[in-house]
């Protein structure tokens, strides 16, 4: 488990690059804190702090190379199937469901398991990671073809949802999307299970809670709470 592997590697860590691993990840009980804040309780810069992140997770891989293949092996699975790019806590919760499903793994603490993860990935570099931007959530990927598919299709959902001016039903905006003429030029067969992943990337596309899909600035689908 996560959380197994994660305490073993951390722990065996000198005392100062598990403080900053420990802080960096959230784990523990600890607080997820950026570079700028470790620096600032520990007194060094940021590019130290970074520094020493980047060490921690060398020493990781190189003490525990064959667990880390392992684990790289779980993600590229979990990221192909769901056509190779996957929003961060999506890919995090498919990744605790395999585990629990697939393997059998009982786990207590879901988001204690999730902040684990969240570091083997760092730990993984086959795995790709864009940070959210003003379109997008962070991103995890395999490589930039899978990438560039995925936001191509956001970009078409996008542009059918304008046209339509109305929401739809996951499977309705599916076919409507994979039957784009773009799609057919570039020879790209679209998945259900991908572009479900593709759709969660995106800001600006959203389900309601009676299943319809559409953008989230549509008052009629997406109502603000009040209170």
């Amino acid at each position: 488990m996560p959380k197994e592997f994660i305490e073993k590697a951390v722990l065996a860590l000198l005392s100062r690059s598990k403080e900053v691993m420990l802080k960096r990840f959230g784990l523990n009980g600890e607080k997820e804190y950026t570079l700028d804040k470790i620096g600032q309780d520990l007194k060094i810069t940021r590019e130290r702090v970074r520094q020493i992140e980047k060490g921690a997770i060398a020493k990781i891989n190189n003490a525990y190379a064959k667990e880390v293949s392992e684990f790289n092996s779980l993600f590229q699975n979990i990221l192909s199937k769901n056509g190779g790019v996957m929003e961060r806590n999506f890919f995090l919760h498919k990744t605790i469901a395999f585990m629990e499903g697939e393997r059998g793994a009982k786990v207590k603490d879901a988001e204690e398991e999730k902040r684990n993860l969240v570091l083997i990935v760092a730990l993984v570099k086959e795995i790709k990671h864009d940070l959210a931007d003003k379109k997008h959530k962070d991103i995890l990927y395999l490589n930039n073809e899978s990438l560039e598919t995925a936001l191509l299709a956001i970009d078409e959902a996008i542009k059918i949802f304008a046209e339509e001016k109305n929401a739809m039903s996951f499977s309705d905006i599916f076919f409507r999307t994979k039957e784009r003429q773009i799609f057919k030029e570039k020879n790209i067969n679209l998945t259900e299970e991908a572009f479900l992943s593709y759709l969660t990337l995106s800001v600006e596309i959203g389900s309601s809670t009676r299943g319809q899909w559409g953008l989230k600035t549509w008052p009629f689908i997406f109502q603000k709470r009040e209170g």
